[in-house]
């Protein structure tokens, strides 16, 4: 069986920042500033794990980073995930 790894890093920095939140992650732009800070993309809940827009003109690369995230952690489902160090939560499971 082959094993489900993360999405390949390009190379060079990434302009695509990822939060690991409480709840679920954040994705940002490093590129644009908003109100302080990169601009947010979407998000992905770890309860649904389906993923929230915020931003409907994106970079095509861009998104495509955004959703092959969201496919590896969609294949995680029901396993635990670190969000913090010692502090796990189920992936998929509603809240």
């Amino acid at each position: 069986m082959k094993k489900l790894g993360r999405p390949p890093k390009p190379d060079g920095p990434s302009d695509l920042l990822i939060e690991v939140g409480e709840k679920g992650l954040l994705f940002r732009d490093r590129k644009v500033k908003n109100g302080g800070g990169f601009l947010k993309l979407a998000f992905l809940p770890y309860s649904s794990l389906e993923l929230v827009w915020y931003e409907k003109k994106c970079d095509p690369l861009t998104k495509t980073k955004i959703q092959l995230e969201e496919t590896f952690m969609q294949a995680r489902r029901g396993k635990r995930y670190p969000i913090t160090c010692g502090q796990t939560v189920v992936l998929g499971e509603g809240e």
